[in-house]
């Protein structure tokens, strides 16, 4: 009999987790080059280096990300097993109501409902911190190494100050 292994990629000694790994892997490179490659037809091809074109594109491509973060927390957070003794505040002041049909629902539905919609919620909410890092990151990139007033086109002018 062998030890059980112990460490950071401990997983990857499965098959099945192996297999999904490296279909997991494909599947996002696909997607990334997907993405960079719509942008790039965009700026190149269809509109001839508009850069707001290129901005609609990307806002079209992660906008979703800003809808479905409020609403995975919303069905997960009335899924949860003490939803019915704890108030849903919005903002921590408007009491907000749970979501009946799963506030209904027998313990173990909901166990995997609140399970589920945590891992989504969760995922989503780290895709949008790298994105947010990547787009300050882009931002100080233009400002900092290709030297164009990126920050300043950004910053508002004070009032009464001349535009130039």
């Amino acid at each position: 009999m062998t030890a059980p292994t112990t460490g950071a990629f401990r997983a990857l000694h499965t098959y099945n987790y192996r297999l999904w790994v490296g279909g997991a892997l494909v599947s996002n490179i696909g997607a990334w080059m997907q993405r960079i490659a719509q942008d790039w037809l965009v700026l190149t091809e269809l509109t001839h280096k508009n850069a707001a074109a290129v901005g609609v594109v990307v806002g079209l491509q992660f906008g979703p990300q800003l809808l479905l973060l409020p609403l995975t927390g919303y069905i997960h957070d009335s899924a949860w097993k003490d939803a019915a003794t704890h108030p849903l505040k919005l903002y921590g002041l408007i009491d907000w109501p749970r979501i009946a049909v799963i506030m209904h629902q027998p313990a173990s539905v909901k166990e995997s409902i609140h399970s589920i919609f945590f891992a989504c919620h969760k995922y989503l909410a780290y895709v949008l911190y790298v994105l947010f890092v990547l787009h300050v990151g882009g931002a100080l990139k233009h400002q900092i190494f290709d030297r164009e007033a990126e920050l300043q086109r950004m910053i508002p002018a004070p009032r009464g100050a001349a535009k130039g």
